[in-house]
């Protein structure tokens, strides 16, 4: 068989997912990202090894071609973390042919033709029929766009009603993280205030007030140097002699 080169066609979640895994590539996995570097690549080195078919896995290298093995298994994982569940038929996860499934399913209910499909995934149809496709880059992307609508996931009616959904929530965290923030204030000032009930001297009243006013420091912390200044006050007043009364 002749090899025949994909023209896949990217909408706009394949282009913000593109840009989160160069991001992620470049300042999380400290992988370059020069023109002569493979776009998808091994995200960690590993050593060869022997799989549950008795099949050998060789060496993968950092920074190295992801070849199909590599996106096999790392497909199969994400897609288990993931839960999807398995297309009509297959009993096993998803795997990486599912992508092509589902893919070609989406836009040919879309109205894409599935020849025009075909070309998009670099793979041949039945008949002659394929062999005499021959759109422009151009004529692919308008293709594209009228099945984009199938491919997001969700049907176009409910999609204002989900932003809804994800702005509503948004607004929810903010506040809940506001209410979080005030409420360690407040356990916060209670510490302060044990201290001045017990009339700390002055010194260790600054101490303790400037550790609770620090950016990041949690409740815990707080108490657990409170309860250090205290020991060490009570051993302090422990090894001072008693007054000497006079009779």
């Amino acid at each position: 068989k002749n090899p025949l080169d994909a023209r896949p066609v990217w909408g706009p979640r394949g282009c913000d997912a593109l840009r989160n895994w160069m991001n992620y590539r470049v300042n999380d996995l400290k992988i370059s990202a020069e023109d002569d570097d493979p776009l998808f690549c091994v995200e960690r080195s590993r050593k060869g090894f022997t799989n549950k078919r008795g099949i050998w896995v060789p060496d993968s290298v950092k920074g190295d071609f992801m070849n199909k093995s590599n996106m096999g298994i790392r497909f199969h994982y994400y897609a288990k973390k993931a839960g999807l569940r398995p297309l009509e038929d297959e009993s096993k996860i998803p795997v990486l042919h599912s992508l092509r499934k589902n893919h070609k399913t989406a836009l040919t209910l879309g109205g894409v033709s599935p020849d025009l499909i075909n070309v998009m995934q670099g793979r041949t149809g039945k008949g002659s029929g394929w062999i005499y496709m021959k759109p422009t880059n151009e004529e692919l992307i308008d293709a594209f766009k009228i099945g984009y609508g199938k491919l997001t996931g969700k049907p176009l009616d409910q999609k204002e009603e989900i932003e809804g959904y994800k702005k509503a929530l948004g607004e929810s965290e903010m506040r809940n993280q506001a209410l979080l923030e005030e409420r360690e204030k407040f356990r916060m000032q209670r510490i302060l205030d044990e201290a001045e009930i017990k009339n700390w001297p002055e010194d260790r009243m600054k101490a303790l007030r400037e550790l609770l006013e620090r950016e990041g420091v949690t409740f815990d912390e707080g108490m657990k140097h409170f309860r250090r200044l205290r020991e060490e006050m009570d051993r302090e007043s422990a090894c001072q002699p008693p007054e000497l009364k006079e009779i």
